[in-house]
């Protein structure tokens, strides 16, 4: 991972692993077998780790989009969707759901324990 990138991501989004939220803008959790659930009937599932982690596996279905991509193609998602991030262990995909958030999504959540508890549950992988 490129973490100079990363900080400029962080900084372009105006956001901080250790901002603090207010009741308004507290991000829903879910755990994988919800997630995998809710996407099998239609929701999106973003993955947003790096196409060389993605390139290791990744949950079967989702659409990868890099977390320092994400504010440049944050136009290929829809806010009326319902929107599900991952990415290894669940700290950048609350970084990426807390941005979707500031742009609008409402119907946006962090997959508790990310790719890793995905692999743990056993659930698809492509």
């Amino acid at each position: 991972m490129n973490w100079k990138r990363m900080i400029g991501t962080l900084k372009a989004m105006k956001l901080s692993h250790n901002q603090k939220m207010g009741p308004q803008n507290r991000i829903e959790e879910v755990l994988v077998h919800h997630a995998h659930d809710r996407c099998k009937n239609g929701a999106i599932l973003i993955d947003v780790r790096t196409p060389e982690e993605t390139d290791l596996g990744k949950p079967e279905g989702c659409q990868c989009i890099p977390l320092d991509e994400l504010p440049q193609r944050v136009s290929e998602l829809n806010p009326e969707d319902e929107i599900y991030v991952i990415c290894r262990s669940g700290h950048r995909s609350g970084i990426a759901t807390q941005f979707l958030q500031s742009q609008g999504f409402q119907k946006v959540a962090n997959v508790q324990g990310g790719y890793l508890e995905w692999v743990r549950h056993r659930l698809p992988s492509g």
